[in-house]
Order: C-alpha cells, then sequence, then structure tokens
C-alpha cells in the first residue's frame, strides 16, 4: 500500500548458527541493492522484519520505499553463511 510492500515468508525452526538472513531490492532483476542502499534515481528501500509475526515460526517483512518512486520492486531473500 502507497509506499510500502508487505510480505511473510517461514522461519527455518533450527537454523545453522553461522547463516545470516539478508533481504535485497531491485527495479530490473539484474541490479540488487542492499537495504538502505539508494539506487541512481535516488530510490531507497528500507526493510524491517518481525520474527514470529502474524503467528510461530513465519517472518513478516515490510519493504519501505522512499525517495523517487518506481513502479516495480522486486525483492530478494537471501542466506549467507558466515
Amino acid at each position: 500500500s502507497g509506499n510500502a510492500f508487505v510480505f511473510i515468508h517461514p522461519q527455518n525452526p533450527n537454523p545453522a548458527s553461522d547463516l545470516t538472513a539478508s533481504y535485497r531490492w531491485s527495479k530490473d532483476l539484474v541490479n540488487f541493492l542492499e537495504g538502505g542502499a539508494a539506487d541512481a534515481a535516488g530510490t531507497i528501500v528500507t526493510f524491517t522484519s518481525e520474527e514470529n509475526t502474524p503467528t510461530p515460526g513465519f517472518t513478516r517483512v515490510t519493504a519501505t520505499i522512499t525517495g523517487t518512486s518506481s513502479s516495480k520492486l522486486f525483492l530478494q531473500v537471501g542466506v549467507t553463511q558466515d
């Protein structure tokens, strides 16, 4: 709605201790940026996550767009090993 996009994904009940999850965004599916980074047009997308919301075992993520608006927004959930 407006300048925010909300999605929900399941959580792993027993994640490995050396993994870190992250969210990235793109307008074109080619160039992905970390949350809080601005693209050349001045669009910024920040992510807020709430574990065990709306129910235990799920995470609700809100992607909020500031700066220059965009007609398209693609989000990527990633996991890296520390």
